[in-house]
């Protein structure tokens, strides 16, 4: 009776190996029937580019609003126009704003000296008068181009009445928005690379300055703000700007147009250097009226401040190393794995061998290869119409560049 049991236990043990380990084989034997396609690990550069879309607009400018209201009874100025500093543009109907200035004047004299509040008190209207009398001329807040000007004479404006904008169209910068899932992998520094309307093949690059830390003004916020300095090539108006503007005095003058054409760029910054600030502001104004330049003529471009823009980053760019696509890749139990290519069985299909992997830099479509694989070596993938994309797409192509398996 012994003996039976024995034997009936010594043959279930033995099923029970067979089954396990024909499952085994079930379990690492891929299915032949799957087709593949075979794609060499190698070397080369791995980008990942970020959309972002946004316009230009110049880096200095100010809006100009009056500081007292009336009738438009002069114009000095008109759309376009380059401006300097403090230069007028309009003025408004000033006739009360003067007996207004008149009478505090007065009053503010039949005072003075005495060191009473009430002085104080006709010190400060008066001041106030002066000072709305005199803004009856409208003046440039900084040098520049005049634009979203179209006020008319006999126009009456206020306060709030926007006159135009002043804009220094020798520095623009770039202002963009980009996906919240894209933030985490664009950083300050980073290069990127812009297209504006109307000018699509042509390419500005760019520098981003700025990244946005947050939004708690709205809800449900989708994108992040970024900035971007346009980069162009140097020439002898970069240098003024570097130095901090230019110069035209009766004791210093500096002759432009020799100036620079002068081949020794130090030396001119060095002059530069040398002169006050207000012979540097002074040689800038001077500037100003011969400077159709910056963005246009570097680039040979008419930019219209405002104008959209679309750019690429490139928030990872490495180059010279192994790289494969991230459709080959499988991930088990947190390792990674590929399917490497060990030969061809009797029918000519693929005999794919499963391998750990380590990984690297991983893009949108590409991941670096730390270790588990050398340049070369053949990765299977299943037949889809992304991976033979990828293949066609594939600098480097193994001879055949066929779909494999029955």
């Amino acid at each position: 009776m012994k003996k039976w049991i024995i034997s009936i236990l010594i043959i279930v043990a033995i099923g029970v190996s067979i089954l396990f380990i024909m499952q085994n084989k079930k379990n690492n034997v891929v299915d032949s029937t799957v087709k593949y396609v075979e794609y060499p690990v190698q070397r080369g550069s791995l980008t990942e580019v970020i959309d972002v879309s946004g316009h230009i607009k110049p880096k200095n400018y100010r809006y100009i609003y009056p500081r007292v209201s009336g009738k438009v009874i002069e114009i000095y100025k008109k759309e376009g126009d380059y401006v300097k500093k403090g230069e007028p543009i309009l003025k408004i109907d000033d006739t009360s704003l003067y007996i207004s200035y008149l009478n505090a004047k007065q009053a503010y004299e039949s005072v003075k000296g005495q060191n009473t509040i009430d002085e104080e008190i006709k010190k400060a209207q008066y001041e106030k008068a002066k000072k709305d009398y005199e803004s009856a001329v409208i003046k440039a807040p900084i040098s520049g181009k005049l634009i979203n000007f179209n006020v008319e004479l006999g126009n009456t404006i206020g306060t709030n009445t926007l006159i135009g904008v002043v804009i220094d169209d020798m520095s623009y910068e770039f202002i963009g928005y980009i996906d919240l899932i894209d933030y985490p992998k664009v950083e300050i520094g980073q290069k990127l690379t812009l297209t504006i309307d109307g000018y699509f093949d042509k390419e500005i690059p760019g520098i981003i300055t700025y990244l946005s830390s947050g939004d708690l003004t709205s809800n449900n916020v989708t994108v992040a703000e970024i900035k971007a300095d346009l980069l162009l090539p140097k020439d002898d108006t970069n240098l003024i700007q570097e130095n901090s503007n230019v110069v035209n005095s009766e004791d210093k003058t500096i002759n432009i147009n020799n100036q620079f054409n002068n081949p020794n760029r130090k030396a001119l910054a060095e002059k530069i250097k040398n002169m006050t600030p207000e012979e540097r502001e002074k040689l800038k104004e001077t500037f100003m009226n011969k400077r159709n330049i910056g963005i246009s003529r570097k680039l040979n471009l008419k930019i219209f401040a405002g104008v959209s823009a679309e750019g690429q980053i490139f928030s990872t760019n490495k180059e010279n190393v192994l790289k494969i696509p991230l459709t080959a890749i499988t991930s088990k139990n947190g390792k990674t794995y590929v399917l490497v290519k060990k030969g061809n069985d009797e029918n000519g299909n693929p005999v794919p061998e499963e391998r750990e992997i380590k990984l690297g830099t991983i893009t949108e479509s590409f991941a670096e290869i730390v270790d588990g694989l050398k340049e070369g070596e053949i990765v299977l993938m299943k037949s889809t119409s992304k991976n033979i994309s990828i293949l066609k797409k594939s600098p480097t192509r193994i001879p055949a560049g066929r779909v494999l398996g029955k």
